[in-house]
């Protein structure tokens, strides 16, 4: 597994989301690295970590076992822990697992269970991978991904915009590992084990967040104990509000850690 650690301080882990790799990070990083010792990594299937091919490799307690022996590995006997869609089910697995190696928790764009309507909208995502048909796949994503706003400030640069994602997602189908992240995804289930989380836990969800709506998040909230929520309010709180809300995400993670024992 691929990793790098920047800064000083009191160990943070960001985990990313399906199909990313640290580099989804890289505008966090310099920010956090300021008062943490930030740890970003590729999950196996992304960036310059392995690759398996068998989908059966992919799952999110396997995803959280790779990352609790990557805290082994390197030295980290507890962290706060922030992760992004498939980051916070797999940040969810670690806590519950491993709860003696989470400090704080943070989860964004978050779910506990893949009900019937995750489960088809995974599916449909699964078979344009499956297909090779990246095109229809990167403007998709596209979709689901990005808020009002983003489109409409960027109504000029669609074009290029749509040529750079589908260069990314090119890469990705190529590697195969997007398939393994969306079977991870739609087998996701900590939904009655929840309760089992003893971090202090903060929330994270968008209002115009399509992909993972809200109450999907709001049952999260619901079922860990003495758990906090925010949610991020206007057309650009999407999916992607940890990029698109970036100086409203600073602040009010660094507020709930800053507020950890």
């Amino acid at each position: 597994m691929h990793y790098e650690v920047n800064g000083t301080g009191d160990p943070l882990v960001l985990i990313a989301g399906t199909g990313r790799d640290h580099e989804g990070w890289a505008l966090h990083v310099p920010k956090y690295s300021k008062h943490f010792k930030v740890v970003t990594y590729d999950h196996v299937g992304t960036g310059l970590s392995d690759k398996p091919q068998s989908l059966h490799d992919y799952s999110v307690p396997k995803l959280a076992e790779h990352l609790h022996l990557l805290m082994e590995a390197v030295g980290i006997s507890r962290a706060h822990v922030i992760g992004q869609s498939l980051g916070s089910a797999v940040a969810q697995e670690l806590a519950i697992s491993h709860p003696d190696k989470v400090r704080s928790l943070v989860l964004c764009a978050t779910w506990g269970r893949t009900d019937e309507w995750l489960s088809r909208m995974f599916d449909f995502m699964f078979e344009l991978d499956d297909k090779g048909d990246v095109a229809t796949f990167a403007k998709v994503a596209y979709f689901l991904l990005l808020s009002p706003k983003f489109f409409e400030d960027n109504k000029d640069r669609h074009e290029s915009l749509e040529k750079q994602r589908l260069a990314m997602y090119s890469d990705i189908v190529a590697q195969r590992a997007l398939l393994g992240h969306l079977y991870a995804d739609k087998g996701h289930n900590t939904l009655e084990r929840l309760h089992l989380i003893k971090a202090p836990t903060l929330v994270l969800a968008g209002e115009s967040d399509i992909q993972i709506p809200l109450r999907y998040s709001m049952k999260v909230y619901e079922r860990i104990p003495g758990c906090k929520l925010h949610i991020f309010l206007e057309e650009n709180a999407s999916h992607f509000f940890y990029l698109e809300k970036f100086e409203d995400f600073l602040s009010v993670t660094e507020d709930f850690l800053g507020s950890c024992p």
